[in-house]
Order: C-alpha cells, then sequence, then structure tokens
C-alpha cells in the first residue's frame, strides 16, 4: 500500500505506525511500502517577451534587446545568437584489432566553446564610439581595436542593480573564464564578458528594459542612465 506523506505523519501520531528494533512497522496488517515521489519539473528556459525566443538567461535577454536597439538604429548589422563554436580540442581515439578488423576505439570527448552573440557593427558605430566598450584589454595598449573587421564576440551574465553584485550561479564566470583564454590563445579571438547593468550604465539603457519582464510596471533601476536617442 502506498500512502502519503501526510497520512504516514496522521498513521504515527496515531500510533498505527510504531518503530520496533529500529524497523518502521503498522500495528494493523498493513505493510509499509516507499512512498512514490513525483519527479521535479525541468526549470524551464525564459523566453524573450519581444521576440519569443528562448534563452538561457534574463541577462542574456536584456544585452539582446540592447543589440536589437542598436541594430534598429543602424549600429549594428546583425546580431548571431549562438554562434559557430570554438573548438578547443577534438576527441580522442586509438586504434585498436578486434578479431583481425580495425577499429577506433573512442577515449575522451572533444571540448568546445560557444558565445552567446556574434555582433557584426556597421562603420557608424566607431562615429559614436560604443564599439569602445569591445576593446581587448591586451590590445588596448596598442590602440588597435578589439572587433577585427568590425565583429565581437559576447558572453552575457546578469549582476545586480547596484552595480556591485555579480551573479555567479554554479561557478559560470569562472568556468568561462577558462574557456576565454583557450579561445583567446588558439584563435586570437577575445570573448568580452558583458554584465547588463554595468553596461547599460556605461552606454545606455534599452527602452525595453525600463518596463519589468512583463511589460506592464515599471522596473526600479537604481543607477543614473541615459537612454539611445539622448546619445544620438
Amino acid at each position: 500500500m502506498i500512502i502519503s506523506s501526510a497520512e504516514f505523519k496522521k498513521k504515527i501520531l496515531n500510533k498505527e505506525i510504531v518503530s520496533i528494533d529500529g524497523k518502521l512497522k503498522f500495528t494493523s496488517t498493513h505493510s509499509v511500502v516507499n512512498e512514490v515521489k513525483p519527479e521535479k519539473a525541468k526549470k524551464k528556459k525564459p523566453i524573450c517577451p519581444v521576440t519569443g525566443i528562448e534563452f538561457d538567461s534574463m541577462g542574456e535577454i536584456y544585452i539582446y534587446w540592447w543589440l536589437l536597439e542598436l541594430r534598429d538604429n543602424g549600429f549594428v548589422e546583425s546580431i548571431e545568437l549562438q554562434p559557430e563554436p570554438f573548438i578547443l580540442s577534438s576527441s580522442v581515439y586509438r586504434d585498436i584489432e578486434i578479431n583481425g578488423k580495425s577499429k577506433k576505439e573512442f577515449i575522451i570527448h572533444g571540448h568546445h566553446y560557444t558565445a552567446d552573440f556574434k555582433v557584426k557593427w556597421t562603420p557608424k558605430t566607431l562615429e559614436y564610439g560604443f564599439v569602445n566598450e569591445f576593446y581587448s584589454k591586451i590590445k588596448r595598449k596598442q590602440n588597435e581595436l578589439f572587433c577585427v573587421d568590425l565583429v565581437s564576440y559576447l558572453e552575457a551574465k546578469p549582476d545586480g542593480l547596484d552595480l556591485k553584485k555579480t551573479i555567479d550561479a554554479n561557478n559560470m564566470v569562472r568556468l568561462f573564464s577558462n574557456k576565454q583564454k583557450e579561445v583567446f590563445d588558439k584563435f586570437n579571438v577575445l570573448v568580452e564578458l558583458v554584465y547588463h547593468n554595468n553596461l547599460f550604465h556605461k552606454t545606455f539603457l534599452p527602452e525595453r528594459y525600463i518596463s519589468q519582464d512583463k511589460g506592464r510596471d515599471k522596473r526600479s533601476i537604481k543607477y543614473n542612465y541615459k537612454i539611445l536617442k539622448d546619445l544620438m
């Protein structure tokens, strides 16, 4: 017989279930059967209310709004979501012979990294300096644009409204830092880590972000900001 947790507790209180030699037993003729627990529902990924596209986090959606506004005003030529991955290492196999036949035995999986966004800027961007937010820390000293041929790769992460608290669930920022180094070492491409509120504070706030995610009430923003029209 399967019983619920509430019913189980009730039977203990009514002394219908007792502990004998460390084992739970019914005082009646019933036998104890483990309760079947329902499976936990998988957490749904957030969906952009503007485009209906599914993202991994709300931080990505906010950066996407920022990019969309730049695109609609002629600063961005194209936005590619989850672009072609950087192959950091290939899967490893070894040649073996079984019953006189040559085969490949799998040893270890390959390793790759996929940025959140690949952005193709327009020359107009240079006139307003938005692309200056994407200078390589290494190449800045050489006064060279980070985004080669006006292309940037971005990794989007959420942060706190006070610009100081960063959200690093499951050490994802630390893991990204390792991949960022590998990509730069192998491809000479520096993927830029961007926190949405920090970016908005330095540049402009996308107008869609001023309203709450569901678009009803005004969002509480704890820093001074400008909108794109103020800069144009």
